[in-house]
């Protein structure tokens, strides 16, 4: 019921954008940060922006970073061992799965039980499947769930690593384990759903996942929009809005031919 309900805002959520325009009279536009300069600028810009409702308004604020992002805990959160960094909460039907995230310095998933009295690390099915594929960080971006499965995103991007991958979490043998569906380009940074499918963007990609478990990469950013640290993102008819560090940037046309537009202030 809870999950249902989370959904149906979601839906209505985006629903209300489609039909609204978002106040950029203030802001002006600027060429894309394509170039080193222009692009270590923004990235180093102490301003960071974010897409917000507020009763029938979409607003842009800045930013504000969560450590805990999802649903609720009944307990607190730091009584959880072997867990930091920025978490992730998704409940199950027996308890709770946490990905965290710090990192350089690692992270993973973990579940724990209805009253934290029991625990475990999430794996892989199979630990050997591991080595099947490029290497992905343990590192926990989200948790979503999609066509009544439970995904997580995973990936970090430091200094030369720039790897993601999707999995779904199944519960299998009394134990919730993980099962790799495919690596990203990149490291994940947004997930959202609209209109039955699931939107990824990454630190270059947009990629969209269908109901059949089907995902494609729509375009590749002509710069790297990484380093501008993505907060969020929604769609409107055919253009998608991107929040981040610096500016938001409009793709027109996005999934046939797409054209940019980077507003600052």
């Amino acid at each position: 019921m809870k999950n249902s309900l989370i959904t149906l805002i979601i839906l209505l959520f985006f629903q209300f954008i489609n039909g609204q325009e978002i106040d950029l009279s203030k802001w002006k536009i600027d060429s894309l940060p394509v170039t080193l300069k222009k692009l270590s600028e923004a990235n180093n810009s102490k301003l960071h922006w974010s897409f917000s409702r507020l009763n029938d308004t979409i607003r842009i604020v800045e930013n504000t970073h969560t450590r805990i992002n999802g649903d609720k805990l009944p307990f607190p959160i730091d009584s959880i061992k072997n867990i930091s960094g920025t978490k992730y909460i998704k409940t199950v039907f027996n308890g709770y799965l946490i990905g965290y995230n710090r990192g350089e310095f690692g992270g993973g998933l973990k579940y724990v039980s209805l009253y934290n009295d029991y625990g475990y690390h999430v794996e892989l099915i199979n630990k050997k499947e591991e080595w099947k594929y490029s290497y992905v960080s343990r590192n926990v971006r989200e948790i979503f769930e999609f066509n009544g499965k439970i995904y997580a995103l995973r990936g970090l991007a430091h200094m030369t690593l720039n790897n993601g991958g999707l999995y779904e979490i199944i519960f299998k043998d009394g134990k919730w384990r993980y099962q790799y569906i495919s690596t990203l380009p990149g490291t994940p940074s947004i997930v959202f759903e609209y209109n039955n499918l699931v939107y990824i963007v990454t630190t270059e990609h947009i990629l969209k996942f269908d109901e059949l478990g089907n995902l494609n990469t729509i375009l590749k950013s002509p710069f790297y929009w990484g380093s501008l640290y993505p907060t969020n993102a929604f769609i409107k008819d055919k253009d998608i809005y991107l929040a981040m560090r610096k500016g938001i940037l409009i793709i027109r046309n996005f999934q046939i031919k797409p054209s940019y537009e980077w507003y600052i202030k």
